[in-house]
């Protein structure tokens, strides 16, 4: 379920439900009606069932079925090809549809229909079957749900485990994307809502354990390479993105460590190295946008060669990596690929040094020797290490210090969240500091006047009516001081735990 709160403005108790589809709710009809012009007029004649987009899933009509050769029933040994996962793991979509109504509205009950089959239909298509996502998270989930198929069919000893460690999780961080997008229009903060909710559910010690038992090649076309890779990616995304939320041109000097190049000096056997980050305002900039492009079947609908897959999220576009310790050169094709962010997901939640060391042994047996291996971590982007010569068996000390990095960077991110909470501009969703309330109901905020004039259409029909209520004003200054001292000392208990970094939220 998606919260007790209502559709509109996310802040005030669910007090009835929209009559037509039963699915929206919201605390008043002011918002009611607010909701319906901005957003749910679309949406309400699909989740009525009145009216359909066409066939959720066909396999006539699927693009993903037409263009997968495998035959399912006796597939190849090794499968590279393309696998519509609905048509081979969620036949008739009673998984994911179980999972949306669940997310969306958990009130919704068939049998009170007196219904054999659901009365409402999905209000977004499949970019699997129709060719267009819902946007760039969608649809990187979609393609690791597609990767799942590959591996289920590679490995069928392992498919009730990849099904429910790997497959259920995908489906309920879609499920739950595509209930964010019923309540918002804005992209931005339905990805945002949904990456929180992804962070919380992240399941890497899941894939730890899977990745124990897979025994493959680490080079070539690798499916479980692949789903390795985006499902870290995705990790990743649930901070770095989080970014892009924060208005930080309103902050100026104050947030140069977000928007600046950085330099850590770590200790790596024993010897002081200089290491060399692009800012976190470009790593999340460019990691959106290499989400937004990125492809992992070819032209002939087969998984691309790994390294190709890996050449689309490095900084540079050549086929040339640099180490990023001795700056060799290395060869793409001759890459592994590392799950490096998992001890920072599993220190964060279990707060455990001996559970975090033992993540570190398990990822660093995965690596061969002489072998060049990347891994993508928070705050230090994709970087590649050559491991040969000074930088061979160096992966717990570098492990360590990219951990303190994500914390670094979380940290000082939940500092600001906590402290511009309560300036979320109603139009564009920045967080920001110029956030200021309408003069008239002083129930609405915009951080400029053009997001002001850009809601005034809607804004003007109601504006008056909320003065009026004085149910959703926001709150003054002094207030929301105080508050925002509050969540800044309960963000700091929270990190203080993994990172003695005390400083971080001691700056102004």
């Amino acid at each position: 379920m998606v919260g007790d709160n209502c559709w509109n403005c996310r802040i005030s108790q669910q007090k009835f439900q929209c009559g037509g589809c039963g699915f929206a709710k919201y605390c008043s009809r002011i918002c009611q009606r607010e909701h319906w012009k901005i957003l749910h007029k679309s949406h309400c004649k699909y989740l009525s069932g009145k009216e359909s987009l066409g066939p959720d899933h066909s396999v006539d009509s699927c693009k993903t079925c037409k263009k997968q050769p495998v035959n399912l029933n006796q597939p190849p040994a090794k499968v590279s090809s393309i696998i519509c996962h609905l048509q081979m793991i969620d036949n008739e979509l009673k998984i994911f549809s179980q999972q949306f109504v669940l997310k969306a509205n958990s009130d919704y009950n068939d049998e009170k229909a007196n219904k054999d089959k659901p009365i409402w239909n999905f209000p977004f298509k499949f970019g699997e079957t129709y060719g267009d996502y819902l946007d760039f998270l969608d649809k990187i989930l979609g393609c690791l749900q597609s990767i799942v198929s590959n591996l289920v069919l590679e490995y069928p000893e392992m498919k009730r485990l990849l099904t429910s460690q790997l497959y259920m999780s995908l489906v309920r961080f879609r499920s739950y994307h595509w209930a964010m997008s019923l309540q918002t229009a804005s992209e931005l903060e339905r990805v945002s809502l949904t990456l929180n909710f992804i962070k919380s559910e992240f399941n890497a010690a899941g894939v730890l354990a899977i990745h124990q038992q897979i025994s493959e090649s680490q080079n070539g076309v690798s499916a479980w390479n692949t789903f390795l890779f985006l499902y870290e990616v995705l990790g990743v995304c649930t901070e770095n993105l989080q970014l892009l939320t924060i208005d930080l041109k309103s902050l100026g000097d104050r947030v140069t460590y977000f928007t600046k190049p950085m330099k850590f000096t770590v200790n790596i056997n024993n010897q002081e190295k200089d290491v060399y980050h692009e800012s976190m305002l470009m790593q999340a900039n460019e990691i959106k946008l290499k989400l937004e492009n990125f492809e992992i079947w070819d032209g002939d609908s087969n998984l691309k060669p790994f390294h190709q897959i890996l050449q689309q999220f490095h900084h540079f576009s050549g086929r040339i990596f640099l180490c990023v310790l001795c700056h060799d050169a290395v060869k793409p094709e001759k890459i592994s690929y590392i799950f490096s962010s998992m001890k920072y997901f599993e220190l964060f939640k279990s707060k455990e040094t001996a559970v975090s060391e033992s993540i570190v042994k398990a990822c660093a047996s995965k690596i061969e020797k002489g072998t060049p291996y990347a891994a993508f971590s928070i705050g230090c982007s994709f970087k590649v290490i050559c491991n040969k010569g000074r930088c061979k068996d160096i992966f717990p000390a570098v492990s360590a210090y990219r951990v303190e990095i994500g914390l670094f960077f979380a940290g000082h991110l939940v500092k600001y969240a906590s402290e511009f909470g309560y300036l979320h501009c109603w139009t564009c969703k920045l967080l920001s500091e110029k956030s200021h309330r309408c003069s008239i109901c002083k129930s609405r905020l915009y951080c400029s006047q053009e997001c002001l004039n850009h809601d005034w259409k809607v804004h003007k029909t109601i504006c008056q009516e909320l003065k009026d209520a004085g149910t959703q004003v926001k709150i003054g200054s002094k207030l929301r001081k105080k508050l925002v001292d509050i969540g800044k000392k309960k963000a700091y208990n929270i990190y203080a735990a993994v990172i003695d970094e005390p400083k971080m939220f001691a700056e102004s």
